[in-house]
């Protein structure tokens, strides 16, 4: 019998940001229930003012338990590090 496999996800098939951060919200309420936690929630550099600090935290992502729902949420942000890819806009970028 031949495997099923879903087609890749088109432009039109990426979920609002109300959904992808429920998504998130969601994962991470179930990492917590079952007493798991990710390292960004008590590290302010992933948030951090400063590019040098936020490089410092990227590669800590690899792993994480809620990546994919973390890098669904973070293509709708603008600034921090989301599922390993710093979103802050830089100055020579503006």
């Amino acid at each position: 019998m031949p495997m099923h496999t879903d087609p890749a996800p088109s432009a039109s098939s990426t979920p609002r940001p109300r959904v992808a951060r429920g998504r998130l919200a969601a994962a991470l309420a179930e990492l917590s229930d079952a007493g798991g936690v990710v390292v960004c929630a008590t590290d302010a550099r992933f948030l951090g003012d400063y590019r040098k600090e936020r490089a410092e935290v990227v590669g800590w992502c690899r792993g994480c338990p809620v990546f994919d729902a973390c890098r669904e949420a973070g293509q709708f942000e603008v600034f921090g590090v989301w599922a390993g890819q710093d979103r802050t806009p830089h100055p020579d970028e503006l």
